[in-house]
């Protein structure tokens, strides 16, 4: 009869291991917020990758349309590589929307704007 406790002692010390080895993460401290740093980070990966997929998707669409419209291949080359037909010429145009300022750190006013500026 020694034999059947013997195994079931030895069950038990197995089990109690197992449980033990399992729980110790969620004990420990540094456990737990290993666990929840990982986590965070994991969340913010999935993001990245969300955003990633959106963005090739994005550039496969853009690539699609380079591919058949001959317009949008008009448009991207007069935008960017400032070409003309032949019988056009290209003024370039600067992007900035606000008047550039004058030394004394004012921008200069429009031309009958109302009322004049004290000087």
């Amino acid at each position: 009869m020694k034999h059947p406790r013997n195994a079931r002692t030895f069950f038990y010390v197995c089990a109690a291991l197992s449980l033990a080895t399992l729980l110790w993460p969620f004990v420990d401290p540094k456990g737990v917020a290993l666990w929840m740093q990982l986590s965070r980070q994991e969340q913010q990966l999935q993001a990245e990758l969300r955003e990633m997929r959106r963005r090739i998707e994005s550039l496969q669409q853009t690539n699609r349309r380079l591919q058949t419209d001959l317009r949008l291949i008009e448009k991207i080359a007069r935008e960017q590589l400032m070409y003309a037909r032949p019988d056009e010429q290209v003024i370039p145009v600067p992007l900035s929307e606000t008047p550039e300022e004058d030394e004394s750190g004012k921008s200069p006013e429009a031309p009958g704007s109302w009322p004049p500026a004290n000087r």
